[in-house]
């Protein structure tokens, strides 16, 4: 990456962390496997994978009212999610001057980033899955009792068998397993 692309990145990250009050482990940990994934990442994918749930950040309150209600992988919901971020980034690139040629991948990213469809879609969909396991299965265990057994496996399961790189899934299915398990136990 050019010095310039640094500079770019380095915005990106101040501007989701200092919405999000804070540096998220799971925005982290989606830039650390995207580049695991393809280390040649370009710009667009690295700041698509810290941006990806900038949506759920910005929506808190309405994110778990609509958890509550239609549980954590409703497809309007999804699409809602998926379209606003990638607003959301486009708009905050646009005021930073980016080019229209990132503008339009990192939108195009984050609104395909839940179910992918082409190859980097995929890849930070599989990035996002392998930070989910990583970072976000307490907070779901944690929301039990309010949200059922059932709710919350359906998420790990969802996460798990949406990976696409069979490397990936092979990685991350021990972490899959156990939490799992720990629900289970609950």
């Amino acid at each position: 990456m050019t010095k310039q692309e640094r500079e770019l990145l380095k915005k990106v990250i101040h501007f989701v962390d200092k919405i999000n009050n804070g540096k998220s482990p799971h925005f982290t940990a989606t830039l650390k496997w995207v580049k695991k994934i393809k280390p040649d990442a370009d710009l667009s994918l690295q700041i698509a994978a810290y941006a990806h749930d900038i949506e759920r950040v910005i929506r808190k309150t309405s994110t778990e009212v609509h958890d509550k209600k239609y549980g954590f992988m409703g497809k309007s919901y999804m699409r809602e999610h998926q379209t606003t971020g990638g607003k959301i980034m486009a708009n905050f690139l646009k005021q930073n001057r980016s080019e229209q040629s990132v503008i339009d991948k990192v939108k195009h990213l984050i609104k395909n980033h839940e179910y992918g469809g082409d190859k980097e879609s995929n890849i930070l969909k599989d990035a996002d899955s392998a930070s989910f396991f990583e970072k976000n299965i307490q907070h779901f265990l944690d929301r039990f009792p309010d949200f059922s057994k059932k709710l919350i496996q359906d998420k790990f399961d969802f996460m798990f068998n949406r990976i696409t790189s069979q490397k990936v899934k092979k990685s991350i299915k021990p972490l899959y397993l156990k939490a799992t398990n720990k629900l289970e136990k609950l």
